[in-house]
């Protein structure tokens, strides 16, 4: 199996605080020699979740923007790994928390070529972090982004009417959440269950807590 030499040296907590804090659509350098490591939570396989994997620790979590897709064959829910952060950026698209590649003056995903050179996995895949419970709005801090989330107790406003998606282009469809607040659900067109009808009634919604600016959404990886 997959077995990867080195260590971390920083916690994915850590990493963030190398941005300044407060400024968006900007990009932060990383101190050489960073290394990171977390647990796989996002998967493309449905569509959803492109171009993009998220880590997590038992401190944060992180998006990392990769040039390739049908990225859930190498690397699963579950899988651990390790990234050296050397030539890799910080950036905040959107106050969204990333992970890229340095390139003529702006940041860009990693090239499906560079993979190698800075993410590694290790070991055989385990289980993925239980999912952080969220039960109102106001309970969301900065740690909370990119982190799997479990939103508790809760409905879409269109239940039973609207599909997840909009044929041609991604959209958001609002769950309010009956302890207090509302996210906005974000469906690419091309996920496998764009054309499906929101379902009716109140439960758990389980996904990856993202923003877009000043606000919440979350992206559900399959149904």
């Amino acid at each position: 199996y997959l077995t990867y030499e080195g260590e971390a040296n920083c916690t994915i907590e850590e990493l963030l605080s190398y941005h300044d804090i407060g400024s968006s659509d900007s990009y932060d350098s990383i101190p050489a020699g960073t290394v990171i490591t977390g647990i796989v939570t996002s998967s493309d396989e449905h569509g959803n979740c492109y171009k993009f994997i998220n880590i997590q620790d038992e401190t944060g979590a992180i998006q990392i923007k990769i040039a390739n897709t049908a990225l859930y064959y190498k690397y699963k829910v579950g899988q651990r790994v390790y990234i050296n952060c050397d030539g890799l950026v910080l950036g905040y698209y959107r106050k969204l928390p990333q992970l890229g590649w340095w390139v003529n003056g702006a940041m860009e995903a990693i090239p499906t070529a560079k993979e190698a050179v800075y993410i590694f996995r290790d070991n055989l895949v385990g289980n993925a972090p239980e999912p952080l419970s969220i039960t109102s709005t106001g309970q969301i801090n900065d740690s909370y982004y990119n982190m799997l989330v479990k939103i508790e107790n809760c409905y879409f406003n269109n239940g039973g009417q609207l599909t997840f998606s909009e044929p041609s282009t991604a959209t958001s469809r609002t769950i309010t959440l009956v302890g207090g607040g509302t996210i906005e659900v974000r469906t690419s067109n091309y996920a496998d269950f764009a054309q499906n009808i929101l379902p009716e009634g109140t439960g758990n919604i389980v996904g990856l807590l993202t923003r877009y600016n000043n606000y919440n959404q979350l992206v559900i990886r399959s149904l």
